[in-house]
């Protein structure tokens, strides 16, 4: 028989068994609730995801096109026989015009190899960088039977034009040139209030021919 000691050591022994057990039991219950939120919690962001990529994708009417400025002038190199006179009547300017501009104090002092400043020449040009990313939504947008217009470069210079341009439907729009075997087409622009004349250049930069959606590719302030 045991003695009272050993009955004793014994029941103490099973208590720590059984708090042991007690406690692995209640960890793995909390760490099962923990385990069941975070499973949630991914499968709730997963299905967020895949509702995301199944959406149609949205594409607003801006190219999202990024523009560059650059300023050109035109010049003039005098010739042999040259006069200041001259050179304004060849160019249709005003001689005292031409003088202010190239600082010219004597007329009859230019001389040969001069490269003179034109009045009236400078050209200003808008480069457009193309998002070719967009460009490739548009095209599937267009090709699936939306934004028509797309297909015409004259709509496309109405629509993307940059807005400091303020090109608006009072406005004269002439398509100069189009040709789908390259992909580039030009629309000039006549300013009906301002009287300033552009020059469109257009480009179709995901698929050549009748089905490409057009892109403006530079925008010209013509001389007059």
């Amino acid at each position: 028989m045991m003695s009272i000691k050993q009955i004793l050591e014994r029941v103490k022994l099973n208590r720590k068994i059984v708090f042991t057990i007690a406690i692995s039991s209640l960890l793995f219950f909390f760490g099962f609730l923990l385990g069941f939120g975070m499973g949630a919690r991914q499968l709730n962001n997963l299905l967020t995801a895949q509702n995301s990529h199944s959406a149609s994708p949205t594409v607003s009417s801006s190219t999202n096109q990024k523009a560059t400025s650059a300023i050109t002038q035109e010049t003039y190199t005098v010739g042999p026989g040259d006069t200041l006179y001259g050179i304004s009547l060849k160019l249709n300017v005003s001689m005292e015009e031409l003088a202010k501009l190239n600082g010219i104090t004597d007329p009859n002092q230019i001389k040969v190899g001069q490269v003179l400043k034109v009045p009236g020449a400078t050209v200003t040009n808008q480069e457009i960088e193309i998002d070719l990313s967009r460009m490739k939504e548009i095209q599937n947008l267009v090709d699936q039977g939306n934004q028509p217009w797309r297909l015409d470069p004259v709509e496309v210079t109405k629509v993307d034009a940059p807005a400091n341009y303020q090109f608006s439907a009072d406005d004269k729009y002439t398509l100069s040139l189009k040709d789908e075997n390259i992909g580039k087409a030009i629309v000039e622009v006549k300013k009906v209030e301002e009287g300033k004349v552009y020059e469109v250049i257009l480009i179709q930069p995901i698929i050549k021919g009748p089905k490409g959606i057009w892109a403006i590719l530079s925008i010209t302030e013509k001389r007059q």
